[in-house]
């Protein structure tokens, strides 16, 4: 296989941020993941993730409830505590042998980052390190969770080029911009990698362009981290005005045709919930431009095979995006071998 698409297996073996912390606390939440049903839930204080599915009939969990720190099915009532583990099938009353046999299969669940992170299989990466979460004088701003016709992999490849800025983002911040990519480096990380770049952009945010303080045109700093499969971060520093804004997306493939887009803009300059908003915004007109190249591509896929297309030294960054990506989805040799 040289294209990956959102139903590869080998995707099962790696984190996926399918919630946010906040969503599950109004109950069982229901999401899908890899194209599979999940249900995501708080019991004992703890977020488990259970297929979305009870073992007795069939019924979804996730139209269920939470009773005394146990998923309850809404059809037989049959309770599931924080392992899996049957506790109740109330038509064979309390303590029924029947019930501890059953046992739901529980995928690999963490919260970091506001988000709940699911692996199907035993993950072979770690999460993301974002330094900046937590910082000291850093607001988190929360773009809305985005269900898109976009691969997973296409939308960071979309996320860690540049090229396109001035021709994509000539709306937003990219009309001014030299289209010129000049040499860089790419820093292979365990499952990632890190590039710095500077360059020119129009900074239209900045409220010093309009009283004639600064001009148009700024320089800009920008370090992309990446970790395999599907996430990646941007921190954009712009030296004149003294603003950090670091931008973290995870792309989750919730089925062949479709991801959901899960970003947050950490930034040191967000002074009220106006200008959160504003900046909000901001962020979603840029992320419109890409989705209306990325939605007509021809396919959810992301080709892997170099040599099936065509690559500059500008593309450096997303040529070795697409090697970790190769290597991420390639069989690991020390699992299924023979007993």
């Amino acid at each position: 296989m040289t294209a990956l698409g959102n139903d590869h297996p080998a995707l099962r073996h790696y984190w996926h941020a399918v919630a946010a912390v906040a969503d599950v606390d109004d109950g069982p939440l229901r999401v899908e993941l890899l194209g599979e049903a999940l249900v995501i839930v708080r019991l004992a204080d703890t977020i488990v993730a259970f297929p979305d599915r009870c073992p007795h009939r069939s019924a979804r969990l996730s139209d269920g409830q939470v009773v005394d720190d146990e998923l309850q099915c809404p059809y037989h009532g049959w309770r599931f505590d924080g392992t899996g583990q049957c506790a109740l099938i109330p038509a064979l009353g309390a303590d029924s042998p029947a019930a501890k046999r059953v046992q739901l299969s529980a995928p690999v669940t963490r919260v970091a980052y506001d988000l709940v992170w699911v692996a199907l299989e035993a993950p072979r990466a770690d999460l993301i390190e974002v330094p900046e979460w937590d910082a000291p004088g850093i607001t988190a701003v929360w773009l809305p969770a985005m269900r898109v016709r976009v691969g997973a992999g296409q939308f960071i490849d979309n996320f860690l080029d540049f090229a396109h800025f001035p021709f994509v983002h000539a709306g937003t911040f990219g009309a001014g911009e030299d289209a010129h990519v000049g040499d860089y480096e790419v820093e292979h990380r365990p499952n990632g990698l890190r590039v710095r770049y500077e360059h020119l952009v129009e900074n239209h945010e900045d409220p010093g362009v309009a009283r004639g303080e600064r001009p148009l045109l700024q320089p800009r700093v920008m370090e992309y981290t990446y970790q395999v499969p599907f996430t990646a971060r941007l921190r954009l520093e712009l030296p004149m005005t003294g603003v950090d804004n670091t931008i973290v997306a995870s792309a989750v493939p919730i089925n062949a045709r479709e991801t959901i887009l899960q970003q947050v803009l950490l930034r040191n300059d967000i002074t009220d919930a106006d200008h959160a908003r504003h900046t909000a915004a901001y962020e979603l007109s840029v992320l419109a431009e890409d989705l209306a190249v990325l939605e007509h591509l021809p396919d959810r896929t992301l080709e892997l095979d170099l040599p099936r297309q065509i690559h500059t030294r500008a593309d450096r960054i997303t040529v070795e995006y697409r090697r970790l990506l190769a290597a991420a989805i390639a069989p690991d040799p020390s699992e299924g071998a023979p007993q």
